[in-house]
């Protein structure tokens, strides 16, 4: 078996056996090409593809994306990736494999050397998987950073109605949480349904309301968190006597 196989293969069938997770932070491509044979999502097929080209480019074999084209259609169409964007597709293969040091590395570099050069929709993603290793890792402070640069960044390039701005929030608002600052994050949700309204001219009042929505699940959610782990605050330690 060729090397590529080798490399690819195996997180070929991972990623396909493993459909449940939430791929929602990965690629901002709109394009969604069809799948005829396999019943993946979007996101799951946007990883499959970034996986195959990345190895075409560090092994020059293309068995595996001639095989994951006949199930996966124009998905697997090839590409051209630049220099940052083969960089970005290496750190995304390393977080796949749970080698989380080695693909931050990849993107701290990235963002601090070449962020000037870097197309904004990859500074996006870049910042996107980095928040998200940091988070993974516990260190929420970091991750909400990024994501506070993230949502910023989403705000002036797409404006406040735009899906990829109100996944950059839901993120900011979740991470918030995760260090149990639920005051902030309900505020800054509060904020944002606010901003959307003064901003309604950006789309139809159908996406409004539909994000009007989202953002009301949103703070929900979080009031449930904050009830939860107050009550656990509150309850005695286990083996006492109330």
């Amino acid at each position: 078996m060729a090397e590529a196989d080798e490399n690819a293969l195996p997180l070929f069938l991972c990623i396909v056996t493993d459909q449940g997770q939430d791929r929602k932070t990965h690629g901002r491509d709109p394009e969604r090409g069809p799948v005829p044979t396999l019943h993946l999502d979007w996101q799951t097929r946007k990883l499959l593809n970034s996986v195959f080209r990345l190895d075409r480019v560090m092994y020059g074999c293309n068995t595996v994306l001639e095989n994951a084209h006949k199930l996966l259609g124009n998905v697997t169409a090839p590409k051209i990736v630049t220099e940052s964007g083969h960089r970005y597709y290496k750190a995304r293969f390393c977080q796949l494999q749970g080698r989380m040091q080695e693909a931050e590395d990849i993107l701290q570099e990235l963002l601090h050397n070449h962020d000037d050069t870097m197309p904004p929709t990859l500074v996006a993603d870049v910042m996107d998987m980095l928040a998200e290793i940091l988070s993974t890792t516990g260190r929420q402070a970091e991750a909400t950073s990024w994501l506070e640069r993230l949502h910023t960044l989403d705000v002036e390039r797409y404006g406040r109605i735009h899906s990829y701005t109100m996944s950059s929030c839901k993120k900011l608002a979740f991470t918030y949480s995760k260090q149990r600052d639920y005051e902030r994050a309900s505020q800054f949700l509060s904020k944002t349904g606010r901003e959307l309204k003064e901003s309604s001219s950006q789309g139809s009042l159908e996406q409004l309301l539909d994000r009007l929505q989202q953002i009301s699940g949103w703070l929900v959610k979080i009031k449930g968190m904050m009830i939860v782990a107050k009550t656990i605050e509150l309850s005695p330690p286990a083996g006492t006597k109330s």
